[in-house]
Formats: C-alpha cells, structure tokens, sequence
C-alpha cells in the first residue's frame, strides 16, 4: 500500500491531525497533544536536537498513524526516542481506527524503512516501555525487533460498587488490618481525603509530593524523576491547565493539616491513570497512609464509574493485591549505523547482565547497595548546591 509520510518540526503545525487522531483514534493519554506539547515546553526543548513528529497518510490524504519522535545527542551518538521521557509510562504512536489492517510485520517493517530514510540522521533507537496494544488495536512497533521489558503496567476493572470491589480484592483479615491502621491514625486527628482545587492547594501537594518521593529514592536507592525540577514543572504545568476541567486529579490524605501522602493521576474517558502516588516515611509511617489514601482514591473512581485504574509502570507488590491484568511491555533497540549497531549490541548485553543480577539474590542485594549509596550521595550533593546558591 502506497502511504505518505511527513516529519514536522512544530507542534503547532501538527496539531491539526494529531487533535483529530486524538478523537477519532486510539491513544494512551502520554501520547496526547496536550501531554507532549506541555512535555516539550518544560523538558522536552532542553534535551532534544530535533523534534521530529512523524504523519503517516494513506494516499487519500487520511492520517492513519502519528509518530511523536525526537532525536537526543549521547556519548558518541544520536539516538531516537519516543517524546515523554521518564514521565510516560506507556509510549507508541497514535493511531486511526483502522490503522492495524493496514500494518502486519511485512507492511510494517517496509514502512519503517521508509521512515529511516526522511528522518535526520540517527545512530538507533531507544523506544522503551512500548504496550503491547494501543486501544483494541496491535501495536505495529511491537513487531520490530522487540525485547520483553522486566517491568509491567498493572490495572484493575472497577466496579459501581466499592464496597463489593474492596470485599473481592480483600480478605476479611486484610480489611480487619485496614480498620485498625485506620482508626489508630485516627487518634491523631481528623484524617481529610482531598482534592486540589486552587493554585494554592496543588503547590502544596506538589511540594509535599515531590518531598516525599525523594525520601523513597533514598531508601531504595534509585534515581527518578523528582531529582530533576524541570520533571515538578511539567506536572505543575499539566495540573494547573487541566485541574478545573477534572482530567488531573492531584490528590492527598491529611491529619488535620498535615499531608501524610499524595497522589498525581490524570483521566482520560473511564480511564484513570495513578502516576504518581507517595506516603510519610515518618512518624505515620506505620499506619500506611498511601495504602489509605489509595482506598480513598479507588472509592473515588468507583462512585464516579471511572471502568478501568491504571497503576501503570513498575512492578511493586502492592499492585497485585488490586490488579486482574498486566501489560506486557517492550524495549526496541534498533540500529541505523554502523556505530548503532555497535551501541545496540553493547546496550543489549548490559541488560542481559542486569537481568542475570536480578535472579542472584546476592548479586542484586550488593546492586541495591551500591544504588543506595550513589543515591544518598547524589541528594547530599544536591543539598550542598541548593545551601551554596542561597548564600548571598
């Protein structure tokens, strides 16, 4: 089939067709216009070389798949991603309610070729956290070259009904456990389940959300999004555009007027996304606030028939307590040059050994080590240049 393809450089130029695929298509909401254009704007703009948002037209002029692609530079190469970065949990291209009967792996191993050839020159391609489908529809790039990503999305099917969902989710000892943790909090002071509503309010979960985060990277050892404040940006971008029509949750659990835990999600139709969720490692730390603030937050979506919660990306255990499903994940690593395919083979076995590390109960105990001793020295560094910058 003959196809069109365009690479375009600007998000206003291709907010026409991307706005229409949106409503007529299939999409994960981080592949939205609103999404990659605010993603951009606060991060994107500084890391990219090029933004290339690759159309895809049959030759009747009718979009059937957008692409939102751009090229970073890395140590000796320049490799193409899906726009989002760290912050999308879910990445691929948009597509139109057909575009799958017009991509099996011939068509779409062809028309990736054909799309090499107009991009600017890169060395390979680093498109991870790719689904397996997109809506009802075959992810055409999960034909390509594709290796199994560790990690899964999780969701859960809600019901109308909390109390019957909570009773089918939960043991009758689990929710005994529940009441109890509950009601000791309780003795603290009111606990308040709330929802930012003004400017005011989302700066103050933000800020206790990304505090809170923070102390977590510390204790598991890892690196994330929250170290970056241009990552705080674009949330507090997203949130404060979107908060009034609904499609950003930004909520938290008090005592009194304290947040003890916070939680950043976005809606798109009955599909509730809960990106980010954190709790006080504190003093009510033993009570398990997120795990209250959670129970808050499903009953919230059951009595607004939100059909589907999304917990999307990582595989912490809490999540197989609520979930009926998964999905599959994959990374593609594709090369263009001679370098790429050096870069993809040396890329390819360090996950493999990373892999290995995760089945030798040892081997990843000194890993998780070693990360939490990078991770402490990287927030003390970062506490001595934020003291460094407000000296006068």
């Amino acid at each position: 089939m003959a196809l069109k393809i365009e690479v375009i450089e600007s998000f206003k130029e291709a907010e026409p067709t991307w706005r229409s695929l949106e409503a007529k298509g299939h999409a994960f909401v981080f592949q939205t216009f609103d999404w990659q254009a605010t993603y951009y704007q606060t991060l994107g703009c500084k890391h990219l070389s090029n933004l290339c948002l690759v159309i895809v037209k049959a030759t009747d002029d009718r979009p059937l798949m957008l692409l939102p692609l751009g090229i970073v530079r890395r140590r000796f190469s320049r490799v193409l991603i899906w726009l989002g970065g760290k912050l999308t949990d879910y990445n691929g291209p948009l597509l139109a309610n057909d575009a799958s009967d017009h991509f099996d792996q011939r068509r779409t191993a062809r028309l990736w070729q054909q799309i090499c050839r107009v991009l600017p020159k890169f060395d390979y391609t680093d498109f991870q956290r790719q689904p397996a489908h997109i809506g009802d529809q075959q992810n055409p790039f999960w034909q390509l070259g594709t290796s199994g990503n560790p990690v899964s999305g999780w969701q859960s099917s809600l019901s109308l009904d909390w109390n019957a969902y909570y009773r089918q989710k939960r043991g009758v000892e689990t929710r005994r456990k529940d009441r109890k943790k509950e009601a000791k909090l309780a003795e603290h002071g009111p606990i308040h389940f709330k929802i930012a509503q003004t400017e005011e309010e989302i700066d103050a979960i933000l800020e206790t959300l990304a505090a809170q985060k923070l102390a977590s990277y510390a204790q598991k050892g890892i690196t994330g999004v929250f170290l970056d404040p241009a990552s705080i940006d674009f949330i507090r971008s997203f949130t404060q555009a979107r908060c009034e029509s609904g499609l950003v949750v930004l909520a938290c659990l008090k005592v009194r007027d304290e947040i003890i835990a916070a939680q950043w999600g976005v809606i798109q139709e009955a599909h509730f996304y809960c990106l980010v969720l954190s709790r006080d490692h504190g003093r009510f730390a033993r009570y398990s606030p997120g795990n209250i603030l959670l129970r808050r937050l499903l009953e919230w979506c059951c009595a607004r028939e939100i059909k589907t919660f999304d917990f999307t990306y990582g595989n912490e255990a809490f999540k197989s307590h609520w979930c009926d499903s998964k999905v599959e994940l994959c990374d593609s690593f594709l090369s263009a040059t001679l370098r790429g395919s050096v870069m993809v083979c040396g890329i390819r076995l360090i996950h493999s050994i990373r892999h290995l590390a995760r089945r030798s109960s040892h081997v990843y105990a000194l890993a998780t080590r070693f990360r939490k001793q990078r991770c402490k020295w990287h927030l003390q560094m970062r506490g001595y240049l934020a003291a460094y910058a407000r000296e006068p």
